[in-house]
């Protein structure tokens, strides 16, 4: 990438002075026009000066031809001698400022030679910096074009490398697809290990509470020893413990109805400790069920979510993606990750993405999650923004499609044509207007 930036930096600069260079030689070729013609006023010029100068001498010589012949008729003048001067006069007169509107337009003539002469040298140092510059333009450009070709040469040396790591890059992505899958398979299987788990802690409980039941019955007879003996051994000892009951004598028989009213006592505690024994159970089957039934809720709407996502994200960018839990065996605390590939790419997670295909792939969740439990309407702000033009079209043609209605803030207009109306806003002269257009079946709009 530093190589190809290296390339096109240098084109770009190479570019740049060869623009430079062709504008030069355009200016180069201006001033050589210019300079013709200059050249060419500058000899029209001379040539009226040379005119001017013919024709004033010309006059001068009139004129002195004039004044002898004048002088002439002062000498010997009549009435017809003054009719004639007069006349003379006149034509001196006009002579003279004939003679002086030469003068001037020999003078503003001078001036405009010098003025071109001027520009002529002018043009001859722009000519000679011209001359400079582009010489100085077309070493800079063979230096570029040297640069250029090291930079080739660096690239190709670079680019066997580059094609191994590639080759290495797509063997470690198929490593993980792989990994991938069997993760998928490992998660199916430790599912199925929880929900077993979960039948063994139930009959836990059921053992455990039981277990209970009987530690309470047997601590009636804590304190009682156990008589490890045989039968014949304790009827021997029965009849012995008779005898020596008969040596008591008479018993008292209140303590009869003392037993009567204990045990009637003992046994409404014993039916009351039945009850909450019953209670208890019942709540923790009601707590199993509702765990249970939570769970099948969830796992039915995450692969109703899943299956959803995956056909839409094949219609939006003709790739696969799919979706996946990090705990599966505790959906409570259960995070979710996206796995993708776009069309003509490797599997990746969402972090790896580009913006567009970001867009791509959160635009595919949203509508996954909008056709499992649609609302009336959606409010979007740019999803569009980082997507080009086909995209943006795929995008806008399945939004069109959905039973929902969405609002969209967008700057497309590949959007426009999928839409049923659209509202603009405008400032006009430091004043906000808005504008309102509602498209028929044909995309042709209607003010509204």
């Amino acid at each position: 990438m530093k190589l190809r930036e290296k390339i096109r930096t240098a084109k770009q600069a190479l570019d740049a002075h060869m623009s430079e260079k062709s504008i030069i030689s355009e200016r180069r070729s201006i001033n050589r026009e210019s300079l013709n013609r200059i050249v060419k006023t500058v000899s029209d010029l001379e040539k009226e000066i040379s005119d001017a100068t013919v024709q004033t001498k010309k006059l001068e010589k009139s004129i002195n031809s004039d004044e002898k012949q004048l002088k002439k008729l002062l000498d010997g003048r009549d009435d017809k001698g003054l009719s004639l001067l007069d006349k003379l006069k006149d034509e001196l007169r006009d002579y003279q400022v004939e003679k002086s509107k030469s003068a001037e337009k020999i003078e503003f003539i001078g001036e405009q030679i010098t003025q071109l002469r001027e520009n002529i040298a002018k043009s001859g140092r722009e000519k000679t910096e011209l001359t400079s510059e582009i010489e100085s333009v077309k070493k800079t450009v063979k230096d570029i074009e040297s640069q250029l070709i090291d930079l080739e040469k660096e690239h190709k040396s670079v680019a066997g490398d580059i094609e191994k790591a590639v080759s290495e890059r797509s063997e470690l992505e198929q490593g993980i697809l792989d990994t991938s899958t069997k993760i998928g398979e490992l998660d199916h299987g430790l599912q199925s290990y929880a929900e077993k788990l979960s039948d063994y802690m139930v009959e836990k409980a059921k053992i455990t509470t039981r277990l209970e039941d009987l530690k309470r019955e047997f601590g009636k007879y804590e304190g009682v020893e156990l008589l490890d003996k045989s039968v014949k051994d304790l009827e021997i000892l029965a009849e012995k413990l008779e005898g020596n009951l008969l040596q008591f004598g008479s018993v008292n028989m209140r303590a009869i109805e003392t037993y009567d009213v204990i045990k009637k006592e003992f046994d409404e505690i014993m039916e009351k400790l039945d009850t909450l024994k019953s209670e208890r159970q019942s709540i923790f089957d009601f707590m199993d069920k509702i765990e249970t039934k939570k769970r099948a809720t969830f796992m039915e709407a995450f692969d109703k979510v899943k299956s959803n996502f995956e056909r839409i994200f094949a219609e939006l960018s003709a790739g696969r993606g799919t979706l996946v839990l990090d705990a599966p065996m505790n959906v409570s605390e259960s995070g979710l990750y996206i796995n993708a590939s776009p069309g003509g790419k490797k599997l990746m997670s969402l972090d790896a993405m580009s913006g567009g295909e970001k867009v791509l792939t959160s635009s595919a969740f949203l509508l996954a999650l909008q056709q499992y439990k649609p609302s009336a309407f959606y409010i979007v702000d740019e999803l569009d923004a980082a997507l080009d033009k086909r995209n943006s079209v795929r995008l806008a043609q399945m939004l069109s499609e959905s039973e929902s209605q969405f609002f969209m803030v967008t700057h497309n207009n590949n959007m426009l044509k999928y839409m049923d109306s659209a509202i603009g806003v405008s400032m006009v002269k430091g004043v906000s207007q808005i504008v309102g257009v509602r498209f028929t079946n044909d995309l042709a709009p209607e003010a509204g």
